[in-house]
């Protein structure tokens, strides 16, 4: 009971630090983030009625901005709101990682050093992220089969269904890794084969996981259907990738400036292709386990292998090297050291690493008060209420938009900020507000400027030469605009055609 007790203690404070910390990165963050704005906007065009590839475009499948609409229904339109569901989505992620690590029989102060390291690597890219979501439906299905599976095949038939579902709730939040996780979770337990029997039992449970998985992605397809938006899915979610020509090579973050993600973009492949080898070898349950979900997670790193993409993709292998070193210790036969040593050590280390997640705790409690003693100067401008943000790019919200507001005919941002400007306005032209490639349907630029030649009530925007912009810019459009239209002026960062 004493045992328990101090379990649950345990738990308690690991909540709370990691809440504190999460919402003290979070909710002060100062507005920018195109990845934040885009799934917000997503998520708000769904509130306000629209379809997802009906309406606006996007390319992953939409169960995040899907869920996101339904609280910024009740709570409000609002950024603020999303944050909220930030804080919500990594406080989970992180606990059941901390629910991996305990049920592994990982020590606490490990637990806590590796909860702290997947903080400070991840702090920078804590949003309401779609790849979060992956990631978090991931390690909920490693605990699972943790908890469940067993080196023979069992047929379990409410479980299995149950893992089937969550990896079909993997496709309906991003439908190239979604898949993969269906292969993973229906096809990995073939390495448990031995016998006819076993054979039998695998094909088994391979249906029922298929019929869970089936169950999210046939309600999305119905969704679609019943919303006539299953041949605009099929355009900007299937065919539309293929026009996706960008992409950022692994060798960036190999060669990359930062020394950790150096070190760890080094160690991680080879340490995967270690595992691969054990579990084709030595099939055990753990490794097997985390091999699978592991490499599954890890092709969140491509094609675009960016500092985000990469570290969320690595967390669960990094929960596994926790339980390696983890193991590591508890093989050492310390009867054999000098006792004294050995309980100086622990003790030492268990206080270093307790104490720093104390401050950890209290410079993140004092994030938190200044953010909200400074509640009263931050913006109200709709959508952004309570958000941070910077003079600059007030002003230059306000400049286009009272310039937008001003005209008398539609005015196209034919670039990746668009969104920040179409918010607090309430406006939205499908392509134009998240104008990337890849993100564009099947015609890809192509199609945009015949959308554009269609239409002659308009006038266009585009960035300046002499400000940088995306690395996913349609360049073609923009190089027929400045060829077809003529330069009338410039706004804020922008020059404006006609």
């Amino acid at each position: 009971m004493k045992k328990k007790t101090k379990e649950n203690i345990f738990k308690v404070f690991v909540i709370i630090l990691f809440f504190i910390s999460i919402f003290s990165i979070i909710m002060p963050r100062a507005l920018g983030n195109y990845d934040e704005l885009w799934n917000f906007n997503f998520a708000n065009q769904m509130a306000n009625g629209l379809i997802p590839y009906r309406d606006f475009n996007m390319i992953q499948t939409p169960l995040m901005p899907m869920v996101c609409s339904i609280f910024l229904k009740i709570f409000g339109q609002e950024l603020i709101v999303m944050r909220v569901l930030a804080v919500i989505l990594n406080l989970m992620i992180f606990y059941v990682s901390y629910k991996i690590l305990s049920y592994l029989k990982v020590s606490k102060p490990l637990i806590l050093g590796t909860l702290i390291s997947i903080f400070l690597i991840l702090q920078k890219y804590m949003y309401i992220d779609y790849n979060l979501g992956l990631l978090l439906i991931l390690l909920l299905i490693i605990y699972l089969e943790l908890r469940k599976t067993t080196q023979k095949l069992e047929l379990h038939i409410k479980y299995d269904i149950l893992i089937g579902i969550l990896s079909g709730l993997c496709f309906t939040l991003k439908q190239s890794i979604g898949m993969v996780a269906i292969i993973a979770i229906v096809g990995y337990q073939i390495l448990k084969v031995k016998n006819k029997n076993d054979l039998i039992l695998f094909i088994k449970i391979a249906l029922f996981r298929a019929l869970g998985a089936l169950i999210p992605i046939g309600i999305l397809i119905i969704y679609l259907i019943c919303n006539n938006a299953l041949k605009d899915f099929i355009s900007y979610a299937i065919l539309g990738i293929g026009t996706f020509s960008n992409n950022i090579p692994y060798t960036r973050l190999i060669f990359g400036k930062i020394k950790i993600t150096f070190v760890l973009s080094i160690l991680v492949p080879i340490l995967l292709i270690i595992m691969l080898i054990i579990t084709l070898v030595k099939r055990r349950k753990v490794v097997t386990i985390f091999t699978v979900f592991s490499l599954t997670s890890f092709l969140l790193v491509f094609p675009i292998s960016d500092e985000i993409h990469f570290y969320i993709g690595i967390v669960p292998i990094l929960i596994y090297i926790s339980y390696l070193i983890s193991r590591f210790l508890r093989g050492i036969n310390w009867k054999n050291r000098k006792k004294k040593k050995y309980i100086f050590l622990r003790t030492f280390l268990s206080c270093v690493i307790i104490l720093s997640s104390i401050y950890f705790g209290y410079m993140n409690i004092k994030k938190n008060i200044d953010y909200f003693r400074n509640m009263d100067t931050q913006t109200l401008m709709n959508g952004y209420k309570y958000i941070t943000m910077s003079e600059y790019t007030k002003k230059k919200i306000e400049i286009v938009d009272n310039f937008i507001l001003s005209q008398n005919k539609p005015v196209y941002i034919l670039d990746a900020e668009a969104v920040l400007f179409r918010i607090p306005i309430n406006q939205y032209y499908k392509d134009y507000d998240m104008f990337l490639k890849g993100n564009l349907g099947k015609d890809g630029e192509e199609g945009q400027i015949q959308k554009l030649e269609a239409d002659d009530n308009k006038i266009i925007l585009i960035r300046k030469d002499t400000i940088k912009r995306n690395w996913q810019n349609p360049e073609e459009v923009r190089n027929y605009v400045k060829e077809n239209y003529t330069k009338v002026g410039s706004i804020s960062i922008f020059d404006i055609y006609e």
